[in-house]
């Protein structure tokens, strides 16, 4: 993958600035629907949790270096290209192992993602019905928790999302395969699906469910937390330049050996 180096971007006064790549949502709406090209992960039917895990938290880490309101396809692909890549020797149920999501968060840090240190924390998932008159437990749990966080996993019948409140936006990332319109599909793409309110969200999550006829969902915490900006992280990877582009087999993460879990 080519890896350039950023010319620093300065302010009218001259003072460079620390980071190039804050929120644009005071200037340019998001599209409502932001699809990457690559073919989406199919879907487990068996609840099993597969690569939509990992492809998850590596889109909150992307939004914490290039906030969610800025991406374009190019890099919804590159959250897929490396979630899937690191998902490679992920055991199969290191979601529901505190040992293991810790181990796993580790990996993630020391691979320094997107050209920053990032420390990540996913907890354990708890599962719950879906209510048919109203989703209020639902709706009370998600606000919580990106109230404490800005973020939160949402997993329904096996396929893993992350909730990203960003600003006015609730934002689903979706890296299994998906429609034009976000919704789960046979053949698709990975979608960012913004939603101006809290409401629209939890219509969006319905009709997910109903796809995928679902009765329980699981939700886990989530959070991460990048370092600044510096001269060390000027090297950037993909996601610092839009303009360049990757696939599966180009992101530059260093295999971390067989699946040895606690």
């Amino acid at each position: 993958m080519d890896v350039r180096r950023r010319r620093k971007q300065r302010a009218d006064n001259g003072e460079i600035i620390a980071n190039p790549f804050d929120c644009r949502c005071a200037v340019a709406l998001p599209r409502a629907v932001v699809r990457g090209t690559f073919a989406g992960a199919t879907r487990s039917s068996k609840g099993k949790v597969r690569s939509s895990v990992v492809c998850s938290v590596v889109a909150a880490m992307k939004h914490v270096c290039v906030p969610v309101c800025k991406w374009n396809e190019r890099d919804v692909d590159e959250v897929q290209a490396v979630g899937m890549k690191m998902s490679e020797t992920v055991d199969e149920y290191w979601w529901e192992s505190a040992a293991k999501r810790k181990h796993f968060c580790k990996v993630l840090e020391q691979h320094n993602l997107f050209g920053r240190m990032q420390s990540v924390y996913v907890g354990q998932p708890k599962v719950d019905l879906f209510d048919m008159n109203g989703e209020s437990k639902l709706y009370e749990d998600l606000q919580t928790l990106l109230l404490e966080d800005g973020m939160c996993l949402l997993d329904i019948k096996g396929s893993t999302v992350v909730v990203i409140c960003h600003q006015q936006y609730f934002v689903v990332v979706d890296c299994d395969a998906c429609n034009e319109s976000g919704l789960p599909s046979r053949n698709g793409g990975c979608v960012a699906v913004f939603n101006t309110r809290f409401d629209d969200l939890m219509l969006h999550i319905n009709e997910v469910r109903q796809e995928l006829k679902a009765t329980t969902y699981r939700l886990s915490t989530m959070s991460v937390k990048a370092d600044h900006v510096t001269d060390a992280t000027e090297i950037a990877t993909v996601c610092m330049d839009s303009s360049i582009s990757g696939t599966a087999n180009d992101v530059p993460v260093e295999p971390f050996g067989a699946p040895v879990f606690i």
